[in-house]
């Protein structure tokens, strides 16, 4: 949820010396985000017990539905609901954004981008031929957790694509998609004994090591370019909480055993909130 929140931040920093007008836009923009993020969840929740990824899980949170806390009917009940939710919040933003002032090629584009946000949610880990089973959620979470919500966030707000979004958009996509890799890090042998082919799998372990060092330097260095670019003094307060990405960067290199890797994954995701926090409030 944090990565979700922090998208929409990125996306709503004013370009260049604007003032932020986004109000009730931006209110939905975080609300749709938000439904997309739970229907993810739940249905990567019931889709890894569909597929026999949580039969043998040792680490990591508890799985609702594999462990029986949740009946599968109730979880596939909630997918629908949430997506039928998000599907509605989602419609009504763009209405609100692109149709009512007149951009309706914008509005069916965006809406289209908006079914395949629900898709990629539902197919992550759901369905016969799941994507995240053959490595490709990383690239997922790139487009969506990324550039889908960074640029298309700031587009719905501003009706302009100012090109230094693009700055954020790539550092938030690649610290989203770390904190996945993160967390296949960690079901690195179960994933493996259960044919999940993540990323991590497919590098192995120490390729996965130099993936994640070499995204992590340069969401970094994106974040300095933009700041650099922007100048402004308050907004470079958002390279204090890069910081919480050092220890995570040590524990990474220095332990080739990943059952513990929970609170680096939260750190860095709790690092790229912060950042986008304090960036949006710097600008504003």
């Amino acid at each position: 949820m944090p990565l979700a929140i922090a998208g929409v931040l990125l996306g709503a920093v004013p370009p260049g010396h604007s003032n932020f007008n986004g109000g009730l836009a931006f209110v939905m923009c975080l609300l749709t985000a938000g439904l997309l993020q739970i229907l993810s969840n739940f249905a990567n929740d019931w889709g890894d017990t569909q597929n026999g990824a949580d039969a043998n899980r040792k680490v990591g949170p508890t799985r609702a539905v594999q462990s029986g806390r949740i009946s599968s009917a109730a979880m596939k009940s909630a997918i629908t609901l949430t997506g039928i939710l998000a599907f509605i919040s989602g419609f009504f933003l763009l209405y609100y954004t692109l149709w009512w002032h007149g951009w309706k090629i914008s509005f069916f584009s965006f809406l289209l981008i908006g079914l395949a946000g629900i898709a990629a949610a539902y197919f992550y880990t759901a369905g016969a031929r799941p994507y995240g089973y053959q490595g490709l959620g990383d690239i997922a979470v790139f487009l969506f957790f990324g550039l889908v919500s960074v640029m298309g966030t700031h587009f719905l707000l501003y009706l302009h694509l100012d090109k230094s979004v693009v700055y954020l958009a790539v550092m938030q996509g690649l610290l989203s998609m770390m904190v996945l890799h993160l967390n296949n890090m960690r079901d690195f042998d179960d994933d493996a004994q259960s044919r999940k082919y993540t990323m991590a799998i497919k590098l192995g372990k120490k390729g996965s090591q130099w993936y994640y060092n070499i995204a992590i330097f340069l969401s970094q260095i994106l974040l300095v370019l933009w700041l650099m670019d922007r100048n402004d003094a308050f907004s470079w307060l958002s390279v204090i909480p890069s910081l919480l990405l050092v220890p995570s960067l040590m524990k990474v290199n220095k332990d080739i055993v990943w059952l513990n890797l929970d609170n680096e994954l939260k750190k860095v995701a709790l690092a790229s909130f912060f950042v986008s926090l304090l960036l949006f409030l710097g600008t504003i």
